[in-house]
Order: structure tokens, then sequence, then C-alpha cells
């Protein structure tokens, strides 16, 4: 479980991405499905298990992104 939420984390981070060079307008950027399977009980809130560690590994705007848009929102 800790994998694929790992795996999750990064396909969004990469998503983010092709959002900020571009290549994805915002209104295709799935952030409410993020919201959806952050908050609600996906396999028991995995990818709210592991995004305390991950986020330390991860792109700074996207951090910041996540942390206003995805964690702190519902």
């Amino acid at each position: 479980v800790v994998l694929n939420a790992g795996k999750v984390l990064e396909m969004w981070q990469w998503q983010h991405g092709e959002f900020h060079a571009r290549t994805l307008p915002l209104d295709r950027l799935p952030v409410e499905n993020w919201r959806r399977l952050y908050h609600d009980k996906f396999i028991p809130n995995a990818i709210q298990e592991v995004w305390p560690e991950r986020k330390g590994t991860m792109n700074l705007d996207f951090v910041k992104f996540m942390e206003e848009n995805v964690v702190n929102e519902r």
C-alpha cells in the first residue's frame, strides 16, 4: 500500500510539473480527484500516511501546491 501511495504522489508531481511547463492546462489538472483520494478512506488513508515523509523528497512548488490545494482543502 505504501509503495502504491508513493507512486500516486510521484504521478501527481509529474502532472503538476506538466502544468507548470504549460503542457497541461489547469482545468485538466485533476485536483478534485487528488483531494478525494487524499481525504477519503482510500486504502486506509495511505496517501495521507506517506505524505509527511514523501513531501521532503518532492519538488518544493509541488509541495506548496499540495499543502494549499489538497492537504488543507476538502
